[in-house]
């Protein structure tokens, strides 16, 4: 798969964009059965301090979320196994009704499938003056630390 450890190859980089792509784009145009057939079945997704397990989950977690847009730039892929891979993505979110911003930050685990690349797993954090938090809106939380996040954000 990978030219080296750390560098999927190019076709795969693609897929990989591509797929992360279409998650911003389904959840903005309100695909929910696109956007969860994203996910391997088994999938989990922590978010606002609760993680989600399996299609169904996430079909409960998209129909609850906040409509806007979302806007990733371009994923860090690295390899993780010969049919496995780590992305770490930022993104930010434009609330429709309210125009308020949200700084976020993703770590997903991709998997090969026979039905090419799927998320296994995502972790979505908020990029705060408090840095990064599991829940922006309680205020109260202390910063997420550890979540395999890169030292500089830590600081």
């Amino acid at each position: 798969m990978a030219d080296s450890p750390e560098e999927p190859l190019a076709a795969d980089q693609l897929a990989i964009t591509g797929l992360l792509a279409r998650y911003c784009v389904l959840l903005d145009i309100v695909d929910v059965e696109g956007w969860v057939g994203l996910f391997t079945p088994n999938a989990t997704y922590d978010v606002d301090g609760r993680v989600y397990r399996g299609h169904d989950d996430l079909r409960r977690l998209f129909k609850g979320t906040q409509r806007g847009l979302h806007m990733a730039g371009p994923p860090i892929i690295e390899a993780d196994g010969p049919d496995r891979v780590r992305t770490t993505r930022n993104a930010l979110f434009v609330n429709r009704h309210s125009g308020a911003l949200r700084h976020t930050f993703y770590r997903d685990g991709l998997v090969r499938t026979a039905d090419g690349w799927r998320i296994a797993d995502c972790v979505c954090r908020f990029v705060t003056g408090d840095g990064i938090v599991a829940w922006p809106d309680r205020g109260l939380e202390s910063p997420v630390h550890g979540i395999d996040s890169p030292d500089w954000m830590d600081a």
